[in-house]
């Protein structure tokens, strides 16, 4: 830069506002007007830029002086190095996706010295502008296992003090399965980690049933509630669930979850598994049906009905349907029926026909006609594409006979 002192500051307009001043000491009668020159007017202007070139060109020689000075030093200048600067792009598409800026991308910055000439900047390379802000910064301690989000709200922040009552860290391990963890009632859940070759069972489940190391919860629809009782039991960790709240999923794409959070201690990493099986149980009472049909006609079961309707004939069905039972592969469910035999009459009030009296035959001998039942039945499930065999055990047809009181079947 120029720093070079200025011999004669004055510029074409001080020359002019000069010459005014002169001429109204030596020719008053002439009346000089800038805007409307007349032919000494014009002779003023062209003396005022010729003039104003001379007293610039007279203001160079120091510089010219100082390069002269410099060369006989034999000073070189330095290599231009173009500027450099950080710019801002502001993303403004109706999709709010981001846009690619190709490498050389030119852009303009007004000229520092005012005269009017915009300053050309590239971009060095190719990049991706994204309308994403920043939502959250999150200050890590990794000695102190601290996670603190930082809130600028509360004025300055530490970058390096993270706050431990702040701290938003959790060790959790969460257990999701679709069918076996689906369950509405009190339940048992068993959970038996496979542990890795070399590590103590024992002492792994007793560190995971101790609440001062672990506790487990299951997600309700609302909150994370931890189970009535946690206890190791042949390996296992038996988790029992006593209230009336449903194990849930917490989006329609997940499953449904239980977890375990530690709650205490720094030895945690020492715990290995290779995986993990599942098992429930439902406890205290038996829990109903979600629906019940005689073929297509519903049962009210607060009300009762007929299994195979007021005439059974082959091939009618009896369908009942639980999601949180009938879910889960491998299960073994009992079925207990609360039944009452009921006669069934003719239709017609003229040929009211009882199958308990006892009538004669043409031969005068009182016989007596056996009540009908029903004597096979099949026991099927549907398999997602097809209804296939199911092995039961127990009172396998409990429509066969009279009955008053449970039948129970598995």
């Amino acid at each position: 830069m120029n720093k070079a002192p200025i011999l004669d500051p004055r510029k074409k307009q001080d020359i002019i506002r000069e010459i005014l001043e002169k001429a109204k000491a030596y020719t008053p009668e002439w009346r000089f007007e800038p805007d409307d020159l007349d032919a000494g007017g014009a002779i003023a202007d062209i003396f005022a830029g010729m003039f104003y070139e001379t007293v610039d060109r007279f203001n160079r020689v120091p510089y010219r002086n100082y390069i002269e000075f410099l060369n006989m030093l034999n000073v070189s200048k330095n290599p231009a190095t173009p500027a450099r600067g950080y710019v801002k792009f502001d993303v403004n598409t109706p999709d709010e996706r981001g846009v690619h800026i190709k490498k050389g991308t030119q852009m303009y910055a007004d000229d520092p010295d005012g005269q009017g000439r915009d300053i050309v900047f590239e971009t060095e390379r190719s990049f991706y502008a994204t309308p994403a802000k920043i939502d959250q910064i999150l200050l890590v301690d990794a000695k102190k296992d601290i996670i603190e989000p930082a809130d600028f709200a509360d004025g300055p922040v530490a970058f390096f003090g993270a706050n431990p009552e702040k701290n938003v860290q959790r060790h959790e391990v969460y257990i999701g399965h679709d069918d076996v963890l689906s369950v509405r009632q009190p339940c048992v859940v068993e959970i038996r980690p496979l542990l890795s070759v070399g590590m103590m069972a024992d002492k792994v489940i007793g560190r995971l049933t101790d609440p001062k190391f672990a506790r487990w919860e299951y997600f309700d629809g609302e909150n994370w509630s931890p189970f009535d009782e946690v206890r190791a039991e042949n390996e296992t960790v038996i988790a029992v669930k006593r209230s009336d709240r449903p194990v849930c999923r917490q989006d329609d794409e997940n499953p449904y979850w239980i977890r375990c959070a530690m709650s205490g201690g720094e030895d945690r990493s020492d715990i290995l598994v290779q995986g993990v099986d599942l098992r429930t149980s439902l406890i205290g009472e038996w829990a109903g049906p979600d629906e019940v049909f005689f073929n297509d006609m519903p049962i009210d079961m607060a009300l009762g009905g007929y299994c195979f309707g007021r005439q059974p004939v082959p091939y009618d069905c009896f369908y009942i349907a639980s999601g949180e039972l009938f879910g889960k592969r491998g299960a073994q469910v009992s079925l207990t029926f609360q039944m009452r035999t009921i006669v069934d009459r003719q239709i017609t009030p003229d040929k009211m026909y009882e199958f308990n009296k006892l009538i004669i035959d043409k031969n005068d001998k009182v016989i007596k006609v056996d009540e009908i039942y029903i004597s096979e039945i099949t026991w099927e499930y549907w398999n997602g594409s097809g209804w296939r065999p199911l092995k039961v055990s127990g009172d396998v047809n409990p429509f066969s006979c009279r009955r008053e009181g449970q039948s129970r079947l598995c």
